[in-house]
């Protein structure tokens, strides 16, 4: 066997392992994330915020803003009045908080 297939059968190897493909033990957990509070802040602020700690975002619900909210600039970006789950929650990392906006 080559120097170049070593290194590739090695490689392989690795990846498999961090898999969990070569491993006869019981595979490991997820990894839990704690969600945070989302509240008030801007869509886009929200989802990085979630992305940056291994979950995903959805707006589901656009409801109507409270009266006065709106600007003379013109239309805004939608803002986070609740989500779900709720902040504190340990969700396993790469789950989907679902964020209700206006």
């Amino acid at each position: 066997m080559g120097v170049g297939a070593i290194r590739t059968l090695a490689a392989c190897s690795s990846v498999l392992m961090l898999l969990g493909g070569c491993s006869s033990e019981t595979p490991m957990p997820p990894v839990e994330v704690t969600v945070p509070s989302l509240y008030a802040l801007p869509l886009s602020t929200a989802v990085s915020a979630l992305q940056s700690l291994g979950l995903r975002g959805a707006d589901d619900l656009e409801a109507p803003c409270p009266s006065g909210s709106g600007s003379l600039a013109g239309p805004r970006e939608p803002i986070v009045l609740a989500q779900h789950p709720a902040p504190g929650s340990k969700v396993p990392n790469g789950s989907l908080v679902h964020l209700h906006t206006c």
